[in-house]
């Protein structure tokens, strides 16, 4: 921002404390740049005083006080002065490094001067002169000529005020509450010109490297006593004394180096001439020494690089500590210096950044992590204060009325530790009260205190929500421990001796609790024992409140399953004893099996001494799989037996039945029911092998039955293949119940007899075919008999050849299916054939009449008409009637076939054309037409064909015309003597009578 583009509302800060803001503004009426100095503590009588000060300190090198006056936006009191342009000694220091000797004593003579004008005046307010009171090098305002002396707050008449300043550049008498005096300000310059050659307020061997009467002056300004101090223009003329020598001084150089830390340009510079002995052995001594130190730095280039972004707390802290210590070696060198100010930024953008964390931590309650930030922060803030320049935090606040960690960054955390502290306090009255609600299950009111928390907070927090689920698995807790109760009831039926009343007490409470708290309906099924116990357990442990509690429960929860698996062993050695018994008693051992199945239910096995929860586990499955072993063994028999009647041995398995339900019966009363079923499928087996020996004997008989009737020629084959399907069956059931190898004699057996079904089946079919002259119904009777021999030769053996009865059977229906075919294709062809004949009629008949249609429009007899049919007949289109004689020609042709007198008057008709004989020629034609032999009803076709093509041809001709219709009156009367007349319509259209 430029002086130019300044406006009242755009303010710029140039420094604040905890007691006082400076910025930068525009007066709003003057339109003059000011400086304005607010009083966020003191009042306006305080202004007043030190606007007083400074008017009478006007003109003697210091800037001018404009007013005091209380600020209108604000309504804080304070003081104008004028601007200039420049930067104070401190920040000129903190941006460049410690400065050379001559430059600094040209800086502080006009101080030093402005100072003995000021001890030297006298007036009324002031018999003894004015002392400054806070003379330090950001009360030191450097402009382009000279250096001003800023903010006279602590100024007062000479012996009258009390000295305060600031701690550093105020004398030693301030500590006693001494009276102001000239030397107190001979002090502060003194220190201020050890701030500038050092970088650092008085220190002993600080100045080792200056010149040494530069060091006299400046120990002659902080002596202790002030009466040993010179007065202030003794110390103007010795400043300008000492600028004037040392700018010309060789020595100087080589001190430069050697406080810049260019340590070989210092080694070489020092044999310089004009430098005395004493001075090099000086300087010798120093550099030495330093090459010491940074012999033992390691890593020296990385003390001054570029700090990271993202650089921490810890790491801030630990990078200024390692810049001011090698600042305070090397004052002037100036990376370690553009270092020392970018740490310091760095540090003011992470104050701003932490503070929002802090109040994050504590209002999550991780009050630890707090105060760990806050530690590391106070560490930061002390380090990066101790060094010269300001602490600039970043912030978007009114310049007027900057944050208190703006302002004084120690005392904001020192409030921020407060707020911790209030905080953890408050956070400890609230946990207190919540677990006092846990300690009575009153998980409502415990809620009720977590809203509040939360409404105080303004919505959710970490705290917050680490309270909710702290507050959630107790619930979780009591709802688990609640779906316990069935289980209960069955372990006191396990255990009915066994004082289980602090168990039930704290289940029940828990399950009040729940319910009160409306957990009792989440859903789950019952919870085994050693779940209650493990919840019990994660009460006990995460709730401290609650231990006393829910350990006598615990204790006794744990006494009972430790009971209840002692007896599981117990219940498996027993077990183990009755599997050695002969025989096994499977009852018994049934009954233990399922006493331990209830203890595994209940989850109610757990780890032992020396006996594993998963070894029990493990032998209670063995014996399980034992006593299977065991019904296995017994259920031999039945299996054997079953076994073999499905495999036909039904002596065999009927044998092995009868011993296994006398086995069984042996058994106690609860296996009755099994031997119950056993002899039912003994009486079932029975009743089957008495059905197979019936099926033997039928079969049998009913082969002899066969065999008779074949022997018979008076028997029927309706009758011997009734006996062969009966027999079918018979085999077919013996085939399926039989042992294998009878099995498969009955299947032979069975094809045997199949394939005399299918010829009897032929046989039968073939008097039929014989027997009937419908084409149609012997067609239907070949097509079925074919179906029924193939479909037997497919179900065969594809391994086994078909027999020779068959092959002939399916080659003699073969051939009478092709000549029944062929007799039904002769019969179909017969019918086409005159189906087409008529066809061609048709066709013949139609092209005829198109031509003759045509022709009787030209042979009207009524003169009047005969130039209008012409006309029409001329407009007749002769390529369609070439076509249409074409295509009647070509199907009489068709028609007559290979009569010789039929195709001689189709030549005749091929003949027409113009300008013949007309007359001749339709007597030639209907002398054709009388021949004997032609095809019936061809001559009366031809005749009309033909009178049709004469009468196209004789359009335009009328003594053609005339002569062709004469032709034709005689020609009617020969053809009708053979029977062919003409039409009674073509009658009339021609005239004829």
């Amino acid at each position: 921002m430029t002086l130019a583009d300044h406006s009242p509302g755009a303010d710029q800060l140039l420094h604040c404390t905890l007691e006082r803001t400076v910025v930068r503004t525009r007066n709003p009426s003057t339109g003059q740049v000011e400086v304005l100095k607010l009083l966020l503590r003191g009042s306006l009588n305080d202004a007043e005083r030190e606007f007083e000060m400074g008017r009478l300190a006007a003109g003697m090198g210091s800037v001018r006080y404009l007013s005091a006056s209380l600020d209108p936006q604000t309504g804080r009191p304070c003081l104008r002065t004028e601007f200039h342009p420049g930067a104070d000694l401190e920040a000129l220091v903190a941006r460049r490094g410690a400065f050379d000797a001559a430059t600094a004593c040209r800086m502080l003579a006009p101080v030093a001067e402005s100072l003995a004008e000021l001890h030297a005046t006298r007036t009324v307010a002031l018999p003894q002169g004015l002392c400054h009171g806070d003379i330090k090098p950001s009360n030191l305002l450097r402009t382009d000529t000279t250096t001003l002396l800023l903010d006279f707050e602590h100024s007062g008449p000479i012996a009258s005020g009390r000295c305060a300043g600031t701690v550093g550049f105020a004398g030693p008498e301030a500590m006693a509450g001494g009276l102001l005096s000239p030397g107190f300000d001979v002090f502060g310059l003194g220190a201020s010109l050890h701030w500038l050659l050092s970088g650092q307020t008085p220190t002993p061997g600080a100045l080792a490297a200056q010149d040494l009467e530069l060091q006299m002056l400046v120990a002659a300004c902080t002596a202790k006593s002030p009466a040993a101090r010179p007065n202030a223009s003794a110390v103007a003329r010795k400043l300008h004394e000492l600028a004037q020598r040392l700018a010309q001084d060789p020595a100087e150089p080589a001190r430069h180096a050697l406080l810049a830390g260019e340590i070989d340009t210092c080694r070489q510079l020092l044999d310089a001439p004009g430098i005395t002995a004493g001075t090099r052995e000086n300087l010798l001594a120093l550099l030495q020494r330093k090459e010491r130190f940074l012999s033992r730095l390691p890593g020296i280039a990385e003390i001054w690089a570029p700090i990271g972004e993202h650089s921490e707390l810890a790491i801030t802290t630990q990078r200024m500590f390692q810049l001011e210590s090698f600042l305070l070696r090397f004052p002037r060198h100036q990376a370690a210096t553009s270092a020392r100010l970018a740490v310091k930024d760095h540090a003011g953008q992470l104050m701003q950044r932490s503070l929002p964390k802090l109040t994050e931590f504590v209002r999550a309650e991780d009050f630890g992590a707090a105060r760990a930030l806050l530690t590391n922060l106070e560490a930061m803030a002390r380090a990066v204060l101790a060094t010269p320049g300001r602490l600039r935090v970043p912030g978007d606040h009114d310049p007027r009325m900057p944050t208190l960690l703006q302002r004084a960054p120690l005392s904001c955390l020192q409030q921020e530790a407060q707020r911790i502290a209030t905080a953890t306090n408050e956070s400890d009255k609230i946990a207190a009260a919540i677990e006092q609600a846990e300690s009575r299950l009153a998980l409502d009111e415990a809620e009720a205190i977590i809203d509040r928390i939360a409404s105080h907070h303004g919505g959710t927090s970490a705290a917050v929500t680490r309270r909710r689920d702290r507050l959630h698995r107790l619930g979780f807790y009591l709802e688990r421990i609640s779906r316990a109760n069935s289980n209960l009831e069955r372990l006191r039926e396990l255990l009915p001796k066994a004082d289980l009343k602090p168990l039930f007490a704290v289940v029940l409470e828990c399950t009040t609790a729940a319910a009160r708290a409306h957990r009792d309906d989440e859903g789950g099924g019952a919870m085994g024992m050693r779940q209650l116990h493990l919840a019990l357990t994660n009460l006990g442990d995460e709730f401290a409140s609650l231990r006393n509690r829910v350990a006598p429960a615990h204790d006794c929860l744990r006494s009972a399953l430790e009971t209840l698996t002692d007896e599981a062993w117990s219940i498996l050695a027993d077990a183990q004893q009755k599997l050695q018994a002969e025989p096994v008693p499977v009852r018994p051992l049934q009954l233990l099996l399922g006493r331990l199945d209830t203890f595994r239910v209940l989850e109610t096995l757990i780890d032992r001494p020396g006996h594993a929860r998963s070894q029990l586990v493990d032998r209670i499955e063995n014996l399980r799989l034992r006593l299977e072993q065991a019904l296995a063994q017994r259920d031999r028999l039945a299996r054997g037996a079953e076994q073999a009647m499905a495999k036909g041995h039904w002596t065999t398995g009927l044998f092995e039945m009868e011993r296994a339900v006398t086995s069984i019966d042996g058994e106690d009363s609860a296996e009755s029911h099994e031997a119950a079923k056993l002899r039912e499928r003994l009486a079932q087996a029975r009743k089957r092998k008495e059905e197979i020996e019936q099926a033997q004997r039928r079969n049998i008989e009913l082969e002899s039955n066969y065999a008779a009737m074949l022997a018979d020629s008076q028997s029927r084959s309706s009758e011997r293949l009734r006996v062969l399907r009966e027999r079918r069956d018979c085999l077919q059931f013996l085939a399926v119940h039989s042992q294998k190898d009878r099995g498969e004699l009955y299947a032979r057996d069975l094809r045997a007899v199949e394939q005399r079904i299918t010829e009897e089946q032929a046989l039968q079919a073939g008097k039929s075919f014989e027997a009937s002259t419908d084409l149609d119904e012997r067609l239907l009777l070949a097509r079925q008999t074919l179906a029924q021999i193939d479909a037997f030769r497919q179900e065969s053996d594809p391994n086994v050849a078909p027999s020779e009865e068959i092959r002939a059977l399916s080659e003699l229906w073969q051939q009478r299916l092709t000549t029944t075919l062929a007799a039904v294709d002769q019969r179909t062809a017969l019918v086409l054939g005159q189906t087409r004949r008529r066809q061609r009629w048709t066709r013949a008949a139609a092209i005829l009449l198109v031509l003759s249609v045509g022709g009787t429009l030209a042979i009207v007899l009524q003169p009047s008409a005969v130039s209008a049919q012409e006309t029409r007949l001329s407009q007749i289109d002769l390529g369609a009637v070439e076509q249409a004689r074409g295509l009647a020609l070509t199907e009489l042709r068709t028609f007559a076939g290979d009569n010789e007198h039929a195709n001689k008057a189709i030549d005749r008709l091929a003949g027409v054309q113009r300008g013949i004989d007309f007359a001749a020629w339709h007597h030639g034609l209907a002398q054709d037409l009388c021949m004997p032999g032609l095809p019936k009803g061809f001559a009366a076709q031809c005749w009309r064909i033909g009178l049709g093509l004469a009468v196209t041809a004789t359009a335009n001709d009328a003594e053609a015309r005339t002569a062709l219709r004469t032709a034709v009156e005689q020609d009617s009367r020969l053809l009708a003597g053979h029977g062919i007349q003409l039409a009674k319509d073509a009658k009339l259209r021609l005239g004829l009578r």
